[in-house]
Order: structure tokens, then C-alpha cells, then sequence
């Protein structure tokens, strides 16, 4: 969703990663530091502004969100700043008589302990070999190579056009013996893999080599946000976008066994990024290329990977719609228990002692030895009834504690195991009484009586037991042919009539509430996107059944698709505007004026020319009708509100002292003496994946947004350039 990868998390995950990596000497940390700097470090600066990201979302169809530049400074935009202050600060380590290479970026270095002056030209992933020249070097001095995890077989080391047999140690490759104005070569195969989410192998992402591939999914309202908690902006989903790759012919296992063959690097784009198409999918127009260059376009970085009406696509899909549901009928919720944005978002307060965790996939609060916590929620004054409900878990039966609403206690609450062992279960609480006509909110405090108190694994605020039972579909189109009779909600059996060349039709088919379910026979299919229908003759029947929000009660409709020889004229699209003899009904109420009849459907033996021969005397062509897509969006849809707010600002003490890692300098700043252990100085080139470079000696500016995003652009090269900013047509 919109509230993955929070930068200044990353931010400080790197820092506790180096001093992992110094404590223990393993690469593994080094491995985790060039793909979080490469895929979240680089991405989260607006190229333009020099402004940063809060969130990074990993989900379809979101955009790239960055603080104004003006009057928003979140705690990410504080640790933005220092991130590109400090490119440079760990593309190279020194350690006794050795000059290690952790990364992979157009830079050099100069140390006057060594003697070396070393100059790196790279432009990974474009392409698989980095070329060091040594400028000069004192006898004695090695450079080691990091043996990157993402290597796709053996790298090749040559010096001077020789290759070397070298065997790593340590995750290195030491080179010895070298002198002034040797030029050291280092391939390292690079391929796509494919990187699924610990808790659903169908949700994948893809990498190559070191760099985090994105689909780029258009730059519809790209420029969109939505608050979430304090003072914070986050992405927005076009829910239109694509965010399943179906496979065909073929298992998901068997296509990703033959991902080379199905994931394919193409000729680089005019602005030198690397891309992929897919093959043997339902997605072969989408275009990936690294995560870190798309600026100005919504993307995908995880994407749902299925074979077509399977078992997992179904899944997915009902429970994309019980989320939905729960939305639709909450006044207000919260599911995201982070010590953060989201709980803030509800007033969160807390006395003695309360903590949050996680678990089986979900977070909670609880409260202990006397503690307390308590939020403040939406009421609906004007619904007849407000319910308060409260996910527990029955794992923790027997636990006991008291649970008040405006500081009355309204009930002595203990976990059991009804609901079945080891399972979520809500209990709901009428909390009618202290919702007045002028109420908007009411304190919800959960208290420990002694004992554990929770955990509370949800809330929300509901004003009906039941969902809705409306059943009827409020749409029903063909994107080809003539429908008999025109859609009405309550007609149940209909003849599409269409050329006799048809091979395929496209039916689109709405429910009363977003959150019901359609089948096409006994497949439930993503009704919020178009749905073909291969014909299987001159005459195919299909069923659809449409369920209510309560997803029980359920309605039929036959259709019966018939080919023909004669001309088909297409059946007008229904328009937005009510019969002329009807009031339109509030958008929430699901009748069926909530889908008005076309006011310009002529009767069957009316039915107009078709759109290329016009009778003078005919009315006009339909072609200017709205499509019923446009319907508008259920409005008691809540959005969500319970985003988690900073607080994790870096206090500026936790600058780290330059002089612990090596400094790196532009190239026309004299170089300082490094010591063991910290590393000399380094000037980006600006070439490649991005020249590096960061703060001299032990200062370290940091730099004003909009100076930060010019540095940047000369020293991270494509990597923050201007040719990130493309836009699809």
C-alpha cells in the first residue's frame, strides 16, 4: 500500500547496518547497504526540487509523493538532506594496507596513507563491467572488490587485459601487486530474478543485478496525495492500474523456472535506462526498468503473478473485497498499531505500561500491570445506531480487562475461545447512548485490571450488525453488440447480438456496493475490470451470479450471446441521467435509480445506423455517451485516516561522524590523509549509475533542498538525472 518503506527508516537502518558490518565483518551487511541505498535511498529525491519522500509504496499504482518544498518538513525530509549530503560515505572502506570497494558507482579516491589514487568508471545495470584505473599506488597497498550476492555467475577479473584467478575471502576479491596506471577490470554477470513477499510467493517483485525493477504504469493524477496522520501526505492508488500478470499456457512455478526466457531485456530507451518486457502474459505492453530512475509516472514494483481464474486468483480477489467491505461500512478503524502516524491519527494516549507488537501477520496494542491506552474514533450522529468493534485473538483466552467509552466503563471484557482456537474474532458493543446530535467523536480506553489487557488486533466504529443485501448488478455492458432488452437491474435474461466474425466480447458488470461479488458460472472474476468472453459458436449462454455486500445473497442473470449474419449496430451506452420521470436517489442507497436507464436507447426496430453511415435524418450516434464506467464510487466509502505519523526524526546528534567512514570530496577539493579503518577521500565523476561524492574531511554540509538536487544530479549521473523525467504519452 502507500505506507511501505519509510525513508527515514531506511535511513537509519543503513547506519545500523555499518556499524553491523564493522562489529562482524560480514558481507551479508553489505549486500543489504547497496541494494537499500541503490532502491531506496536514490528514489526517495525529487530530481527537480531536491525534495524527499516520506513513504516509497511497493504495491501497483501509486505515485511518488515529496514534501512541498516550502511549508512541509517531515522527519524524512530532514534525514533527505543528509542522504544526499553523503553519497559517497561507503563506497569505499580502507583497513590497514587495503582499499576495499563496497559499491559499485562512478567515483575515485584518493588516500595519502596508502599512496592510491583510484579512479572507478561504472554504469551498472546498463552495463556488467566496472573499469578501475590506478592513477598511482605505493608498494604494498591491494584493492579488494566486494563479491556482490546478486552475481549470476563467476566474475572476471583482468588486469592489464590478464586474468586473474582469484578466490574471494571474505565476500573480497584482493588484488595485489598493482602499480601506477595498471587498469583493473571487473565483469559481473547480472540476470532478472524474481523476489517473492515472505508471506504470499505470488506477490513478486523483480531485480537485476543490484537494482529493483518497476513497471511503469501511467501518469494519470500523478501528482495526487492524501493525508494520512499529522501533517503527512501520501501516495494515491489509480485502482484502475494494472496489478496482476497472468501467465498462459503455463504455471506460475514453470514461468518463473524459464524467467530468462520470459523476462527480457530490450533495446536501453533514449534516455539510457535499461528495460524489460514480459513474455507469454497477459501484460506483454508493460515496460520495467530500474525502481530509482522512474520520476513523474505511477508504478509497480509488486505485482500479483497468476494463472488465469485460479484457486489464488480467487483468493486474492475475495479478500480484496472483504477489506473493501469492512471500509464501506466503517465510520472509522484503525488496523495499524505502529507507535506512530496511524495511532496518532487516533489521539492515541497511554499511561503505565502499554506496548505494541506484531503478530501472525498483524499488529497490536495491548496494556499491562495496571497500564492503559485509549483512542478517539468517528461517530456517525446522524445513523440510528453506532457500534464499536474489537478484533482479539482467541489464542489469548482468559485474559480480562475492562474497556471504556468516554470514561465509562461499559463492560468487563475477557478473550475466549468461541469463535474457534487460535483465530481473529470481533466482539461489537452498542455505543449508541454516548453519540449525540452534535457528537463527532468518542474516547475508547482499553485498561489493565492486573493482568494483560489485549491485545487489540482492530477497531472501528460501524452503524449497522448487517451489510447490505441488494444483490442486483447496478451495470451490465458489452463492448461489442447489440444488448435485448436495454440493462435494467431487475431483468434477469438478455440476448447480445453480435457479428458473425466475433470471436470475443468484453462484458463489464457492477455490483450494488464495490465490495460485492460476481462469477461467470462458478469463477468469481475482478468485476471492477472488463471480462472477456470467448465464444464457443454461433450461440455461447453465460451465467452470472452478483452478490450482495453480505456476499449471501446472491441474484442470476442469463445471457445468451447470438452471432449473426446481418449488420450489428452497438447497443448505446447508457448515460448518467436518470429517467426523466425520476428523482435520483442518494448515491448511497443502492436502488435502482442509482443506475438510470439511457434516455436514448431507441426500441429495437429504432435502432440507429451504424456510426460510419449515418442516416441525414437519424439521431444522432451515441458514440458521445459517457461510458457507464464513470459511475460514481460508493460515498460511504471511508477513507483511511490512520496513517502513521513521524516519529522517528533522527535527533542531530545521531550524525555520524564523518571521519568513520571515507569521506568523499569533489574532484577539486584537496584531498585529506585518511586512518585505518575510516577510509581517504572520493570525487564523483558523474558518470554511469552516479558519480558519488559527500562531505570533506569531518564536515559534512548539508545541503538546502534545491542545492541538493543540483549536486545530485552531477553526482549521481543517470541516477538522479534529468532522463528520469519521462512520461508515457
Amino acid at each position: 500500500g502507500a505506507l511501505t518503506c519509510e525513508t527515514c527508516n531506511t535511513h537509519n537502518m543503513l547506519k545500523l547496518t555499518k556499524a553491523l558490518y564493522e562489529q562482524t565483518g560480514d558481507s551479508k551487511y553489505l549486500d543489504y547497504f547497496e541494494r537499500t541505498f541503490t532502491n531506496a535511498i536514490l528514489p526517495s529525491q525529487n530530481p527537480e526540487t531536491g525534495t524527499t519522500m516520506y513513504f516509497q509504496p511497493m504495491a501497483a499504482g501509486y505515485n511518488k509523493v515529496y514534501n512541498r518544498p516550502f511549508d512541509e518538513f517531515w522527519c524524512c525530509t530532514g534525514t533527505g538532506m543528509e542522504n544526499f549530503s553523503k553519497l559517497g560515505d561507503y563506497i569505499y572502506q580502507i583497513s590497514e594496507n587495503t582499499l576495499y570497494v563496497n559499491m559499485f558507482y562512478a567515483s575515485a579516491i584518493e588516500n595519502d596513507e596508502l599512496g592510491i589514487k583510484l579512479v572507478q568508471d561504472a554504469n551498472i545495470p546498463n552495463e556488467d563491467t566496472v573499469t578501475f584505473t590506478v592513477e598511482k599506488i605505493q608498494d604494498g597497498t591491494a584493492v579488494a572488490l566486494r563479491q556482490p550476492d546478486w552475481l549470476a555467475g563467476d566474475a572476471v577479473i583482468k588486469v592489464n587485459g590478464q586474468q586473474k584467478d582469484l578466490t574471494a575471502e571474505n565476500g573480497f576479491f584482493v588484488v595485489e601487486g598493482l602499480k601506477a596506471g595498471d587498469e583493473i577490470t571487473y565483469t559481473m554477470p547480472m540476470e532478472v530474478r524474481a523476489e517473492a513477499t515472505a508471506d504470499n510467493p505470488n506477490f513478486v517483485a523483480f531485480t537485476y543485478g543490484p537494482v529493483v525493477l518497476a513497471a511503469e504504469l501511467g501518469d494519470k493524477d500523478v501528482e495526487a496525495s492524501q493525508p494520512n496522520g499529522i501533517l503527512v501526505r501520501v501516495a494515491t492508488e489509480d485502482t484502475e492500474a494494472k496489478d496482476t500478470i497472468t501467465v498462459q499456457n503455463m504455471s506460475v512455478s514453470e514461468w518463473l523456472d524459464n524467467l530468462a526466457e520470459n523476462m527480457v531485456r530490450i533495446e536501453d530507451s533514449e534516455d539510457e535506462h535499461v528495460q524489460f518486457v514480459l513474455k507469454n502474459t497477459d501484460s506483454d505492453e508493460l515496460i520495467y526498468s530500474p525502481y530509482y530512475e522512474i520520476y513523474g509516472l505511477r508504478y509497480g514494483i509488486y505485482m500479483n503473478l497468476e494463472e488465469p481464474d485460479s484457486e489464488a486468483s480467487q483468493n486474492r480477489i475475495l479478500s480484496e473485497k472483504e477489506k473493501l467491505r469492512d471500509q464501506e461500512v466503517s465510520v472509522d478503524y484503525l488496523d495499524s498499531f505502529d507507535n506512530n502516524n496511524s495511532e496518532l491519527s487516533k489521539n492515541l494516549q497511554t499511561g503505565g505500561e502499554s506496548v505494541v507488537g506484531s503478530f501472525n501477520g498483524r499488529t497490536y496494542r495491548d496494556a499491562r500491570n495496571g497500564g492503559w491506552f485509549s483512542y478517539d474514533l468517528k461517530v456517525d450522529s446522524q445513523a440510528e445506531h453506532n457500534y464499536l468493534g474489537c478484533t482479539w485473538y482467541s489464542g489469548d483466552q482468559g485474559r480480562s480487562f475492562d474497556l471504556y467509552v468516554n470514561d465509562v466503563l461499559i463492560q468487563n471484557v475477557r478473550i475466549n475461545n468461541a469463535a474457534g482456537t487460535n483465530v481473529f474474532y470481533e466482539d461489537l458493543f452498542d455505543i449508541t447512548g454516548f453519540v449525540k446530535e452534535d457528537t463527532s467523536t468518542v474516547t475508547v480506553k482499553i485498561k489493565s485490571t492486573g493482568g494483560f489487557a489485549g491485545g487489540l488486533f482492530g477497531i472501528r466504529v460501524i452503524t449497522s450488525k448487517e451489510y447490505d443485501h441488494d444483490a442486483r448488478l447496478s451495470d451490465l455492458s458489452f463492448e461489442d453488440g447489440t444488448l435485448e432488452p436495454a440493462f435494467d437491474p431487475d431483468t434477469k435474461e438478455y440476448t447480445l447480438t453480435v457479428g458473425k466474425d466475433t470471436e470475443k466480447v468484453n462484458l463489464h458488470a457492477a455490483t450494488m456496493k464495490e465490495s460485492g461479488l460476481v462469477y461467470i458460472g462458478d469463477i468469481l472474476f475482478d468485476n471492477s475490470k472488463e471480462r472477456t468472453v470467448t465464444l464457443t459458436g454461433d450461440e455461447t449462454n453465460i451465467v452470472l451470479t452478483s452478490y450482495a455486500q453480505d456476499h449471501e445473497t446472491s441474484e442470476k442473470y442469463e445471457i445468451t450471446i447470438v452471432k449473426s449474419d446481418e449488420e450489428v449496430t452497438p447497443t448505446p451506452e447508457p448515460t448518467e441521467t436518470p429517467e426523466p420521470t425520476e428523482t435520483p436517489e442518494p448515491t448511497e442507497t443502492p436502488e435502482p435509480t442509482e443506475t438510470p436507464e439511457p434516455t436514448d436507447t431507441p426500441e429495437p426496430t429504432e435502432t440507429p445506423e451504424p456510426t460510419d453511415t449515418p442516416e441525414p435524418t437519424e439521431t444522432p450516434e451515441p458514440t458521445d455517451t459517457p461510458e457507464p464506467t464513470d459511475t460514481p464510487e460508493p460515498t460511504d466509502t471511508p477513507e483511511p485516516t490512520d496513517t502513521p505519523e513521524p516519529t522517528d526524526t533522527p535527533n542531530p546528534t545521531d550524525t555520524p561522524n564523518p571521519t568513520d567512514t571515507p569521506a568523499a570530496v569533489p574532484s577539486n577539493t584537496p584531498g585529506t590523509s585518511g586512518t585505518p579503518g575510516t577510509g581517504g577521500t572520493s570525487s564523483g565523476s558523474g558518470t554511469g549509475q552516479g558519480g558519488q561524492s559527500a562531505q570533506t574531511g569531518d564536515t559534512a554540509d548539508l545541503l538546502m533542498p534545491s542545492v541538493t538536487a543540483a549536486a545530485a544530479a552531477v553526482l549521481l549521473g543517470a541516477a538522479v538525472s534529468a532522463k528520469r523525467r519521462r512520461k508515457n504519452s
